[in-house]
């Protein structure tokens, strides 16, 4: 059975790693002569720098055993680098060689040879987890690292408890009184299905740009939109009672029993909708890897990058105007948008200013080679888009040609 990456392993390592990584660099900031004074400063960094190597090291031996790459404890990182091609990997065996030279105590590393070697390669832990990171976005298509794995288990858990708790629900009010057992079943369940929700939006919440959250989380993806705001009231309920039922807090059984009559159901609703919100997300990020790709290979994206040569007119930070290498007249300017548009047909309500802001270079463009109409109309030039291959497009990047220098016809063609 062929292994892949455990998503939610990498990125707890690797949040582990950040959390460490700053607070050494925070640490080695201060002057070297204060470092050397301080030994409480000194054990910070020590302790820091065997938890980022440690977390480090979590991911290279879950990798070595997906990728079937034989390592061991003092090579890992430098095998792991040379798959993932990071360029550092020569670094990263030094950083390994230095860390095990002083864990094990077979040399004394002193204060200043710490602080000289940690300031030099800390950056090193960084660039690790970023290769690491682009390498499984890269290899697996999943750009938005989500642990598809662990969103069916805990969406599994939700559902198996749901259906405990109807079971238990279905027996009605009295039996659920006199029963002691069905509290406590239903009290259990209930946990099980809110924890395994919240860690489904824990998961998912980076990824819908929210950021900041906490006990807040389900909330925070209403007010985002995820879920929808009719459910806002509930999903406060639902926090509510699971924060009675962890505390000393007494839900009588009357009260326990008519709260999730009308919680219960709600849980499968709110995994749909998180799921509809995940697959509109996933669609709308496979349209963007798709761009990128175009992007990529676009002929005017790379005369913009300057990858390509071109005869330079005008440049801001939208647009980029320069000759066309096959004029149509004495003057014929392209006038193109540094985002990656593929036409007319394309456009979005967000790019209606870029538009406008096209036509205005064009007119300053016009003005400065004096081809704009004098008082009596007389001189003037043409502004076109093609939009389509029948209309004469053979560059799918949107572009305004500015033509000019000779007396036009009509109709153009």
């Amino acid at each position: 059975m062929k292994l892949s990456p455990k998503i939610s392993l990498i990125l707890e390592a690797f949040q582990n790693l950040e959390k460490v990584y700053v607070d050494l660099k925070k640490n080695l900031e201060i002057p070297k002569e204060e470092f050397i004074n301080n030994k409480l400063v000194q054990d910070r960094v020590r302790i820091d720098f065997n938890l980022a190597f440690e977390s480090s090291m979590r991911v290279c031996r879950h990798l070595s055993a997906v990728y079937g790459i034989k390592t061991s404890s003092k090579d890992c990182l430098y095998k792991i680098a040379q798959y993932v091609q990071m360029p550092f990997a020569e670094e990263l065996k030094n950083l390994s060689e230095f860390y095990f030279k002083y864990r094990d105590l077979k040399e004394a590393v002193s204060p200043e040879e710490l602080y000289d070697f940690l300031k030099k390669n800390l950056f090193l832990f960084k660039e690790y987890a970023r290769f690491v990171v682009e390498h499984i976005k890269r290899t697996t298509g999943n750009y938005l690292l989500i642990d598809f794995d662990l969103l069916n288990e805990k969406a599994k858990f939700v559902k198996d408890s749901v259906k405990k708790i109807d079971f238990v629900l279905s027996q009605g009010f009295e039996e659920f009184k006199k029963t002691p057992m069905y509290y406590d079943r239903v009290k259990y369940f209930y946990q099980v299905a809110y924890d395994s929700l919240f860690e489904i939006c824990r998961h998912l919440a980076p990824r819908f740009g929210i950021k900041k959250f906490g006990d807040d989380c389900l909330t925070k993806m209403v007010e985002k939109g995820i879920i929808p705001e009719d459910y806002y009231d509930t999903v406060l309920k639902m926090t509510l009672l699971k924060n009675k039922l962890i505390s000393t807090w007494e839900v009588s059984n009357e009260e326990l029993y008519n709260t999730l009559l009308e919680l219960n159901p709600k849980f499968p609703e709110i995994l749909k909708e998180i799921s509809k919100s995940l697959r509109k997300l996933l669609e709308e990020k496979q349209k963007f890897k798709i761009l990128s790709m175009q992007e990529k290979d676009c002929i005017f994206c790379k005369i913009i990058r300057g990858e390509l040569p071109s005869k330079k007119v005008y440049e801001d930070d939208r647009v980029y105007a320069f000759h066309d290498i096959n004029p149509v007249a004495p003057v014929h300017i392209l006038i193109v948008p540094k985002k990656h548009i593929v036409g007319i047909q394309t456009l979005e309500p967000e790019d209606e200013c870029l538009v406008g802001h096209m036509f205005y270079t064009a007119r300053k463009i016009a003005e400065e080679l004096e081809l704009a109409p004098d008082e009596n109309l007389n001189r003037g030039y043409r502004l076109v888009f093609n939009v389509g291959k029948d209309a004469g497009q053979s560059v799918f990047h949107l572009h305004l040609h500015l033509i000019g220098g000779r007396k036009m016809e009509w109709p153009p063609g």
